[in-house]
């Protein structure tokens, strides 16, 4: 399992996609209030 801070950014959107099409297990978080949250899914 890895954690990804600030995964609805722009780079961090990347790093989930390529990490979950590798199989891996993610957690992501992300702090800012203002977030495009069409990169995250449940």
């Amino acid at each position: 399992m890895i954690l990804v801070i600030g995964s609805a950014g722009y780079i961090g959107s990347h790093v989930v996609k390529e990490l979950l099409s590798q199989k891996h297990r993610a957690v992501i978080k992300d702090f800012t209030t203002v977030t495009n949250n069409d990169h995250v899914s449940n």
